[in-house]
């Protein structure tokens, strides 16, 4: 297996896919396309905020496997006394300082993963940076 960073060749550090968006920014100029040509088995995806005022990031992360067309959240399943609950993975962590965090994601099958970060309460002066590399299979 081979891991192998994704770039954005567009920014100041290609590595960054999004690079220092504000929180109030739209939600598109908040969510990374990566492309996986449907040859990855993981993705890494690290998130780095800088805070001013936001209480809290939101990560919602989806995959799709017909090019983007359609996009199906990325899901969890909780088992408790042998049923199964399947619901869609969203993450939320609280803030009170800068962050960085890294979280792996399954996305065998998918040729492209968006990933949109959302911070609560966030201000103009709240920033979001996105970077993500992938292990081949």
């Amino acid at each position: 297996m081979q891991s192998e960073e994704f770039l954005n060749q567009s920014s100041v550090d290609p590595r960054n896919l999004i690079e220092t968006v504000a929180a109030t920014a739209l939600e598109s100029a908040r969510t990374a396309t990566i492309n996986l040509d449907k040859n990855f088995s993981h993705v890494l995806v690290t998130i780095e905020t800088s805070r001013n005022a936001h209480t809290a990031v939101e990560v919602t992360a989806k995959k799709s496997t017909d090019g983007g067309t359609n996009y199906s959240s990325i899901t969890s399943a909780s088992v408790f006394a042998g049923a199964a609950t399947v619901s869609d993975y969203v993450e939320t962590y609280s803030a009170s300082t800068d962050a960085s965090f890294t979280r792996e994601y399954d996305v065998r099958g998918a040729d492209k993963m968006t990933v949109l970060v959302a911070l609560t309460a966030g201000n103009a002066n709240d920033s979001v940076t996105i970077r993500a590399s992938g292990t081949r299979v």
